[in-house]
C-alpha cells in the first residue's frame, strides 16, 4: 500500500469519526432544544384552551349578573314567592325561552334567599323551547349548596357541575333588592352544557384539536391513564408523543367544588419538531460537504508539498543507483525536512564519489 493511499484513508476515517461525533453531539443538543420548545408550545397551548374555558365561563357570569342586575330580577322573583301562578305566566312568555336561546344556555334557574328553587327551566333546542331542568342537576339544588348559599352581596360562584347528562358549565349570580344593593333576595343560575357543539367550538376559536374524556368511568383510554398518572399540581400539564408528526397535552378538568372530573387533550401537530429534524438535516449535509473539501485539500496539500516531493526524490535516487552515477546529485528545493533529506542525500553522494 502506498503512503498516498494510507494517508487519504487515515484522514478520511479521522474526518468520518470527527463527523460522527459532531452529528451525535449536535443531535442531542438541537433536537433536544426544539423538543424543549415543543414541549412549551404545547403547554401555551393547553393553557389556551384552558383560558378559552374561562373565557366561556365568564361570558354565563356576564350574563348572570346582567340578569341578576335587571329591573325586571326583583320584580320576577317577588311575583315568585307571592304568587304560585306566576310561574307559568313566565313559561308562557316567549321572552324567555328567547333569552336563554340567545344566550346560549341550557339551564335558567331562580331562587329565593333560603336557596329554594322557586322557578327553573331548560332548553331544549331541537323543540326551541322550554324544558325541564336537566334531571341530574337537581341533587346539587339543595338549600345547602354553594350554588345556592351567598355569604355576601359581593361573591358570586363559576365553575363546572358534573352531573349524567354531561358536564355542565355554571355560573350563580345573587340578586338584591334594588339595583346593584341591598339585601339578598335570591339567586340567579344560569348553565351551558360542555357537549360536543360546544368542544367544536372552543376547537374552532382557538384553532387546535381538543379530546375531552370523562374520568369516572372505566373505559379511559390508555394515553389519558398514563397522563393522568403524571399530572399534578406542580406539573399540570403532561406532554406525550402520539405519533411521529403528532404530539399531545393533557391537563385536569376539576368541577365547581375542585374534584378532578374531566381530562382535556390538545393535539399539536410536530411542526417544531420536523423544524428541528429538518435543521440537523441541513447540518448533516453541510458537515458532509465540509468533510469532503477538507479531506481534498488536505490531500492535495499533502500530495504537493510532500507526497509529490518525497516521490521525486525516491525516483531521483533509484535513477542515481540505477545508473551508477556518482557524479549525479538530486534536487533540493524549499527549506524543509524534505529540503535537508535532499542535502543530506547529496551530501552522502559527494563523500561516496571522493571515496572513488
Amino acid at each position: 500500500m502506498t503512503l498516498r493511499i494510507k494517508t487519504l484513508g487515515i484522514v478520511t476515517v479521522t474526518l468520518v469519526a470527527l463527523i460522527l461525533v459532531l452529528i451525535i453531539s449536535n443531535r442531542q443538543i438541537v433536537l433536544g432544544s426544539f423538543s424543549d420548545l415543543e414541549d412549551e408550545d404545547i403547554r401555551r397551548n393547553v393553557q389556551r384552551v384552558e383560558e378559552a374555558l374561562a373565557a366561556e365561563l365568564n361570558e354565563i357570569d356576564i350574563s348572570a349578573t346582567d340578569y341578576a342586575l335587571d329591573d325586571i330580577s326583583p320584580v320576577t322573583l317577588v311575583g315568585l314567592l307571592n304568587d304560585q301562578a306566576f310561574a307559568e305566566t313566565l313559561d308562557g312568555k316567549n321572552k324567555f325561552a328567547d333569552l336563554i336561546a340567545g344566550l346560549n344556555l341550557n339551564t335558567f334557574l331562580v331562587a329565593d334567599a333560603d336557596g329554594r328553587v322557586l322557578w327553573g327551566r331548560g332548553y331544549d333546542e331541537d323543540t326551541q323551547d322550554l324544558s325541564p331542568v336537566p334531571r341530574g342537576l337537581l341533587p346539587h339544588l339543595t338549600p345547602d349548596n354553594p350554588l345556592l348559599r351567598h355569604p355576601n352581596s359581593e361573591t358570586t360562584l363559576t365553575g363546572m357541575v358534573f352531573i349524567p347528562e354531561g358536564p355542565l358549565l355554571v355560573a350563580s349570580e345573587h340578586i338584591l333588592s334594588t339595583l346593584g344593593e341591598g339585601a339578598i333576595l335570591g339567586t340567579v343560575i344560569m348553565g351551558r352544557f360542555l357537549d360536543d357543539a360546544e368542544i367544536q367550538e372552543l376547537s374552532e376559536l382557538t384553532r387546535l384539536s381538543l379530546v375531552i374524556h370523562r374520568l369516572d368511568g372505566s373505559d379511559i383510554p390508555e394515553d389519558f391513564q398514563d397522563a393522568l398518572s403524571t399530572v399534578n399540581d406542580s406539573e399540570p400539564v403532561a406532554v406525550r408523543t402520539l405519533e411521529d408528526d403528532l404530539v399531545a397535552g393533557y391537563t385536569v378538568l376539576p368541577d365547581i367544588q375542585g374534584e378532578p372530573v374531566l381530562m382535556l387533550r390538545v393535539d399539536v401537530p410536530r411542526a417544531i419538531m420536523d423544524k428541528g429534524r429538518l435543521s440537523m438535516l441541513y447540518l448533516l449535509i453541510s458537515l458532509v460537504a465540509v468533510g469532503v473539501v477538507m479531506v481534498a485539500l488536505i490531500i492535495f496539500l499533502l500530495d504537493k508539498l510532500v507526497l509529490s516531493r518525497l516521490s521525486r526524490l525516491s525516483g531521483e535516487v533509484s535513477g542515481i543507483q540505477s545508473a551508477s552515477d556518482l557524479a549525479s546529485r538530486v534536487s533540493v528545493t524549499g527549506r524543509d525536512e524534505l529540503s535537508n533529506t535532499s542535502g543530506a542525500i547529496n551530501f552522502m553522494l559527494d563523500g561516496l564519489e571522493q571515496a572513488h
